[in-house]
């Protein structure tokens, strides 16, 4: 009887042939890259709907897909893939699930569970919008002048804890991940290249916009806003397609190493003269 490896090894090429083989018999990066290229492809479709429809904001259609609106289709769906995001992260836990990525690191399940928080709360927060609720704080301490929408015209209110929560979250976050993904450089490479996108498009983008917007409106204010929102689209794409790839990869390698186990002589009872 031919064993399992030896099984799969000869029926790959025909899973391979069609694109339900593709997913279910392909590796983990094939399996993780046909995951980015749907949300890479919702992405651009909402953006082209975008275009095609902003003229119209007043209208129930182009409300329901711009951009810069809350609670509508694309701001539903950005919230939806970071609650994906972060449940691909709380997948990870399943596949790593004790060990320590370095000396003074948290177990790697508490740093899966830590990401994964976070990244579900961000979802949370891009659907209803929690952030907007702190411009009071901002009066008290004096950043946000009474009755103004924006730091002097140069920023909105919520990029000054925005900016201190990617310095206080995002900086730690990213040298925890790098000791975890040692052995894959390229994963923590594309992780990374994703964190820094999205910074530069919730607050670098986004700040350039408020001041376009208040000092020369026009046509290159809403680019960029399409910028901005292009950004944080491709840079959670790009997170979800790290963790689901790293869970899969972990996945295989923990599958491997137990056929291996039960491969050797002696393995699960047997004699050397039963193995052989």
């Amino acid at each position: 009887m031919r064993s399992r490896r030896e099984h799969y090894r000869r029926s790959r090429p025909y899973q391979m042939g069609s694109w339900k083989g593709y997913i279910r018999g392909g590796s983990p990066a094939n399996r993780a890259a046909s995951v980015l290229l749907v949300l890479l492809s919702v992405d651009i479709i909402l953006s082209i709907i975008y275009l095609l429809t902003y003229e119209h904001s007043s209208s129930s259609l182009g409300a329901a897909f711009h951009l810069d609106f809350e609670r509508n289709i694309p701001s539903t769906y950005s919230a939806v893939k970071l609650l994906l995001a972060g449940a691909a992260a709380l997948a990870c836990v399943a596949v790593d699930r004790s060990g320590r990525a370095g000396r003074f690191m948290p177990p790697l399940p508490l740093l899966w569970l830590m990401i994964g928080a976070v990244l579900v709360l961000m979802g949370i927060d891009e659907y209803v919008s929690y952030h907007e609720g702190f411009r009071p704080l901002l009066n008290d301490i004096g950043i946000l002048a009474p009755g103004e929408d924006t730091i002097a015209g140069y920023a909105w209110p919520w990029t000054v804890y925005g900016a201190a929560f990617s310095l206080a979250v995002g900086v730690p976050a990213a040298l925890m991940t790098r000791r975890v993904f040692r052995p894959r450089p390229g994963l923590f490479r594309v992780l990374l290249a994703a964190g820094l996108v999205f910074v530069a498009g919730a607050l670098g983008f986004e700040n350039i916009r408020v001041y376009m917007v208040n000092y020369h409106e026009g046509l290159f204010a809403n680019v960029l806003m399409i910028m901005e929102e292009i950004c944080e689209m491709t840079a959670v794409s790009l997170v979800v397609y790290v963790f689901l790839r790293y869970r899969g990869e972990r996945s295989r390698e923990a599958v491997l190493s137990r056929e291996r186990v039960i491969g050797e002589p002696g393995a699960a009872g047997e004699s050397p003269a039963q193995a052989g």
